[in-house]
């Protein structure tokens, strides 16, 4: 029997046989479940500019990692389709896929769905307080007034933004310049994903961050960097843990606050 073509508003739990085409518009960073599960979420809309949520887990993810790119469009055949519970809808769809590495996604180079087609609820710059505890992303349109210089601190680069509104709201923003990886930390008991920062960065890959913008083309890292980026090291890190529910240690994000690889630890007990 042929597949039958849907849009994404057609595609439930139950429904059988079917094909959609898709563009990627967000493939976000990595993440772990409540059950220390890797997984990685992307974002998709189709030409009605409904939006869909996929996740991958795992050991797909890595075989993966050359499909789903933003903004390319492709066609998706029988994904996985579950209800997605209220507390973890990030976006306006009842429905979340599970994609693997056997799902049928087929390339559409030719075909590029209008990005435009997205539908965007846009939030005053006045009511952003309001979401700032929201797990929910939230669509803002703003002009840009006024770009500071950048300032240097102790360990980044700061610049003052100042942006406003189609209502003539106006509001400043800090912008961050950064070193900065997410980078997959395991012992004998498990793994944590967590966020290493600036001379914290800079020390756990031994490179800097002139370093990778040097070995950085058309956003590819050179083979050389990319093999001192995956080498695995020893290191007694000291975590902070952020963003936690529901008090569950396995379900926090968690940044590096110091570090000290595991030689030179031994070195200094000899001495």
């Amino acid at each position: 029997m042929a597949k039958q073509v849907y849009m994404l508003k057609g595609i439930r739990e139950n429904t059988i046989n079917w094909t959609t085409q898709v563009t990627v518009i967000e493939r976000g960073f990595l993440g772990l479940t409540k059950t220390n599960n890797l997984y990685q979420k992307v974002v998709m809309v189709d030409a009605e500019g409904t939006k869909v949520e996929g996740i991958i887990f795992g050991r797909h993810i890595k075989l993966l990692r050359h499909t789903l790119k933003v903004y390319h469009t492709y066609s998706i055949s029988n994904a996985m389709v579950r209800k997605t519970p209220t507390q973890y809808r990030v976006i306006d769809n009842d429905y979340q896929w599970f994609i693997y590495a056997r799902t049928r996604i087929e390339e559409n180079p030719a075909k590029i769905l209008n990005i435009d087609c997205a539908k965007y609820n846009f939030v005053p710059l006045r009511q952003i307080q309001k979401h700032k505890n929201s797990r929910e992303g939230i669509d803002v349109l703003f002009a840009v007034l006024f770009v500071a210089a950048p300032r240097k601190t102790k360990k980044t680069y700061v610049q003052d933004i100042l942006v406003i509104d189609q209502g003539r709201n106006s509001i400043g923003f800090k912008l961050f310049a950064r070193c900065n990886f997410h980078v997959q930390l395991s012992d004998s008991t498990g793994i944590v994903i967590a966020t290493v920062f600036g001379d914290e960065a800079e020390k756990m890959f031994g490179i800097t961050t002139n370093y990778l913008k040097q070995n950085t083309k058309q956003g590819k890292l050179s083979k050389t960097a990319a093999e001192l980026l995956a080498r695995g090291s020893e290191f007694v890190v000291q975590i902070r843990a952020y963003k936690c529910q529901e008090a569950a240690s396995n379900h926090c994000l968690f940044t590096v606050n110091g570090l000290q690889h595991v030689s030179q630890i031994i070195e200094d007990a000899e001495m």
